[in-house]
């Protein structure tokens, strides 16, 4: 098994050796100029949930071409006290919709494939949901938002008092969300702060999406985890909501991060992925025109009991694929099971490495690995 591997792997990856930077080169240039804001979304599965990978790649980023802020958070996410850069906590009474598959949704989720909405219209500040996020220390880059903005969706009842109250370090406050386009932002507040809390006296027709830490220049980068995504599942995201998201965060960069979803214990055929991949960046490419998209495989990944583990025999087949609809598509691609090592590297991760890189279910990456993988990436944003 190991050795068939081997050889479908070297002979499905022979011919991958597109230069990703000849497409990502408007991103780079904008990297070039540091006076104005460079902005990036990072969609992905579980191998991204809690920022890992992401926060490294935005640390280095930032680091070396200015920027502050973790970026876009959704009001309510998952595992939160798991996340290094920032604290985010939020109370039960929200109704949470998403397209993650075991969840279920009813109205159009914003770009993180979210959306936020009150059970019921409460007079109560007490009772209203609430959220609070609060920056963390573990890098100077994250240690306070410089500024916050809310997103939220079209307010069908405009007379209607729909309203979101505030508090940071200093002040509190409200604000009224009147506006009927489909996506809305507002300068929540406008000073750098440590934390900012949220509670939503809304009817429950008004989604909440978001908020955003955010510097004014630099670079900032948008982790959007969706657990158990196969990916194409985003084009469910109507192109006109993409699209007003687009009107406001403007992004310079799409990244695509999936496939652990998809790779079953020996299934070879992944021809159907690659239509629904390359259908995915055809659908972006109608809401952010212009914008160069990156495609990035999945990492190795192991099946068999314990002290047999091998290379998923269907990765090399699914990684080929899905670069096949990121030609296709003009999006750059970058295959990090091979820049791993290969099949082979996650037995090592896990069982050799020390720290682990990889946790025990041979998939997914510790916070040691997954900045190591991040590390992996980084060279294609290096000109």
């Amino acid at each position: 098994m190991i050795q068939f591997c081997l050889l479908s792997w070297f002979t499905l990856f022979s011919f991958i050796s597109d230069d990703p930077k000849e497409i990502l080169q408007p991103f780079l240039d904008k990297l070039g100029q540091p006076e104005e804001q460079v902005r990036i979304a990072w969609f992905g599965d579980s191998g991204i949930e809690a920022d890992l990978i992401t926060q490294t790649i935005r640390d280095s980023l930032q680091k070396w071409h200015g920027g502050k802020g973790v970026g876009y958070m959704p009001v309510l996410s998952r595992a939160p006290g798991y996340r290094k850069t920032i604290t985010h906590k939020f109370s039960t009474n929200w109704l949470w919709e998403s397209l993650e598959p075991a969840a279920a949704y009813k109205r159009n989720p914003g770009i993180s494939g979210h959306g936020f909405y009150s059970y019921r219209y409460s007079t109560s500040k007490q009772e209203a949901p609430w959220a609070l996020f609060r920056a963390n220390n573990t890098s100077p880059r994250i240690d306070s938002f410089p500024q916050v903005r809310l997103f939220y969706g079209k307010n069908r009842y405009g007379s209607l008092n729909a309203k979101v109250n505030f508090s940071t370090d200093s002040i509190s406050g409200e604000v009224g969300l009147r506006d009927t386009f489909l996506v809305n932002d507002l300068l929540l507040y406008e000073n750098p702060t440590k934390q900012i809390r949220i509670s939503a006296q809304i009817p429950p027709e008004i989604p909440l999406y978001g908020l955003s830490m955010e510097s004014k220049e630099g670079v900032l980068l948008d982790n959007f985890s969706l657990r158990g995504l196969d990916g194409p599942r985003l084009t469910k995201i109507p192109v006109n909501m993409l699209a007003g998201f687009q009107e406001k965060l403007k992004y310079d960069l799409i990244v695509f991060q999936f496939g652990l979803n998809v790779l079953g214990p020996t299934q070879t055929d992944y021809r159907y992925f690659e239509i629904k991949i390359l259908k995915l960046i055809q659908h972006f490419q109608q809401a952010f025109p212009g914008v160069p998209i990156l495609i990035i495989g999945p990492p190795d990944k192991c099946n068999g009991p314990a002290g047999g583990k091998y290379s998923n025999p269907g990765l090399p087949y699914l990684t080929a694929s899905m670069q096949k609809a990121a030609k296709q598509g003009n999006a750059a691609f970058f295959s990090l099971a091979e820049a791993m090592g290969g099949p082979g590297s996650m037995k090592r991760w896990v069982e050799k490495e020390r720290p682990a890189l990889a946790a025990a279910d041979y998939t997914h990456f510790t916070f040691a690995g997954a900045e190591k993988a991040a590390h992996l990436i980084l060279p294609l944003f290096q000109k």
